[in-house]
């Protein structure tokens, strides 16, 4: 399930925050973007389920909340939680 995927995303990320390789800034960045994708995409969903459509859901909701000038740093820190998705499922 999404939430799953976000969860093992968010354990990572708390590994390299033990370690010092991120801030707690940026840990808490990356919590609140896992909230904003649950938030868009249900977080029962499967994860073989995402489809393009929900991508550009995101983003739309992305641009109302932080304008089209605030959405880049948003989208680059999607695009790392998508990187897991495609490991997941062409790994599968």
């Amino acid at each position: 399930m999404l939430k799953d995927l976000c969860n093992h995303w968010l354990t990572f990320h708390e590994t390299r925050l033990a370690s010092k390789e991120i801030s707690k800034r940026t840990f808490d960045e990356n919590f609140s973007v896992c909230e904003f994708w649950l938030g868009v995409i249900r977080k029962e969903r499967e994860v073989s389920t995402i489809c393009p459509e929900d991508f550009a859901n995101v983003r739309e909701a992305l641009s109302k909340r932080y304008g089209l000038n605030g959405i880049s740093k948003r989208i680059t820190q999607v695009r790392s939680l998508v990187a897991v998705i495609q490991v997941l499922i062409f790994n599968a």
